[in-house]
């Protein structure tokens, strides 16, 4: 005889440092030293943020407290007086990075956060997606597949400044960037842009400083004119290289990225 499972009333109360507004008011201040440092793990699913944010207080593997916020959470509500983030854990679960939401909320965090390094924790295994993240301005792409202790390893090397991508891509893009066929340091030949990619020399400029990673603010300071126009730049050459969004021209632009250097001059 099977005995049937008794409900036991749960007590009404709510696991302390959980909920959202509490955990914003508890941030440390600017004025704080390095030892109140902390990691954002952002996530749109809050179920999925607070597994990452437990397993990652567990494992005790990143300097600084771990908190657990969502996108809007870290750059609109977090208050005036608190510090930003030493690191950034994004989780896009089995979404790529080319997801026009993804891409979206990927470009918000690096805008609103400049400087902040930021790394992908992605279902997705595949050299394209990890090539996407670095060079849209990410410090690496971390599959979710590894094996825990590789895994705290990665996200420990991004804390300390470092970027990081899976062994196996990394010998992936060595090849495709230096092929067997080519002599002992020869220089691969260049793709060629294609022919209805026609971009203004300054066009050109503004897609070079996009493949890597930097906000439209920085490549405004870099080439002496306003945000605003860069932002028109960045939709004209989205429109003549037929990406759906700069994550994506970032990513064509390191493709042809020798073919442009030699445009721009």
């Amino acid at each position: 005889m099977v005995a049937s499972p008794t409900l036991v009333e749960a007590p009404d109360q709510q696991t302390p440092g959980r909920d959202a507004a509490a955990t914003l008011h508890a941030l440390p201040p600017r004025e704080a030293t390095e030892d109140a440092a902390w990691i954002a793990v952002v996530d749109s699913w809050l179920c999925r943020r607070e597994f990452i944010c437990d397993f990652l207080i567990g494992r005790d593997c990143l300097d600084g407290r771990v908190v657990a916020l969502d996108v809007d959470d870290l750059l609109e509500k977090r208050p005036n007086g608190a510090s930003r983030p030493a690191m950034i854990v994004y989780s896009v679960g089995g979404l790529s990075l080319a997801d026009p939401r993804i891409s979206a909320d990927f470009e918000r965090l690096l805008a609103g956060l400049d400087g902040v390094p930021l790394v992908v924790l992605s279902d997705l295994d595949s050299r394209d997606e990890a090539q996407l993240a670095i060079v849209a301005g990410a410090h690496g792409l971390i599959p979710t597949m590894l094996e825990p202790p590789l895994l705290c390893a990665a996200l420990a090397l991004v804390r300390r400044g470092g970027k990081f991508a899976p062994p196996e891509q990394l010998c992936e893009w060595a090849h495709a960037s230096y092929p067997s066929s080519a002599e002992p340091g020869e220089e691969p030949a260049a793709e060629p842009l294609p022919s209805c990619a026609e971009l203004s020399p300054r066009q050109t400029h503004v897609l070079l400083l996009l493949q890597e990673g930097l906000a439209n603010k920085v490549i405004a300071a870099k080439l002496g004119m306003t945000e605003s126009t860069v932002k028109v730049h960045v939709r004209q050459i989205m429109r003549r290289l037929g990406a759906s969004n700069r994550t994506e021209a970032a990513l064509l632009a390191q493709r042809y990225k020798e073919e442009l250097k030699k445009r721009a001059g």
